[in-house]
């Protein structure tokens, strides 16, 4: 599954905020002060044998996003992005949402993280019918930092679908490791079911602070 970044975090955000136009439009989201990122991948045992069920999860908070748009207004986003397949039942899920206003800890020193929270996440509308599933993911994790600050200067171009976004911030950060856990309530074929999506420690995971710059958002509206 592609990692969650910070452009696609705040393109989901700003999106579901703006109202369909037939002209582009554009955005710009200002980064600002404290983030964490961690990114897990998991087999677990399924019903037709060992390592039959897989699943990737990607995190991202950000504690400070100002996004100007005539009205200036400040939040917290956390931003979860999920993939499950299951062999045993043919169950393959993708899906992702965000929360705002939520309340993570960041270390001065970046020594330590922790966030926690309930995020709504969908699959993508069908192209044909518009319909999607829902379903919800619970994140409770713990971060510890594993090496030392350095400096990350982000300046990048994309285009995903309809939307273009171009980046240029900088981020003091600490490589991490994420721990704690991960859970969900999918739509699977046999019904909502709770699911745990991890069961150990991240691949990787970033504790930082003092990012500052801004992100362009150009959506082309159908």
């Amino acid at each position: 599954m592609r990692k969650v970044s910070l452009v696609t975090a705040l393109v989901l955000v700003t999106a579901m905020a703006g109202s369909a136009m037939a002209a582009p439009t554009v955005e710009i989201v200002k980064v600002k002060d404290k983030s964490l990122t961690a990114s897990f991948s998991s087999a677990m045992d399924g019903s037709c044998g060992s390592g039959t069920a897989i699943s990737s999860v990607d995190v991202h908070w950000d504690s400070s996003l100002i996004k100007s748009d005539g009205v200036t207004t400040m939040q917290s986003a956390l931003l979860v992005a999920i993939q499950y397949i299951n062999l045993c039942t043919g169950d393959n899920l993708n899906m992702s949402g965000f929360v705002t206003d939520v309340n993570g800890l960041v270390a001065t020193d970046l020594a330590s993280g922790h966030i926690g929270a309930t995020v709504p996440v969908t699959t993508e509308p069908d192209p044909d019918t518009g319909e999607f599933k829902s379903g919800s993911v619970t994140v409770n994790l713990n971060f510890a930092a594993t090496g030392s600050a350095s400096t990350i200067r982000d300046r990048s171009h994309s285009r995903d679908g309809g939307v273009i976004t171009i980046s240029n911030f900088m981020v003091s950060a600490r490589p991490a490791i994420a721990t704690g856990s991960v859970s969900a309530v999918l739509p699977l074929a046999a019904g909502p079911t709770v699911v745990p999506m991890v069961n150990g420690p991240s691949l990787s995971a970033q504790i930082g602070k003092d990012a500052n710059g801004s992100i362009t958002i150009i959506r082309h509206h159908q």
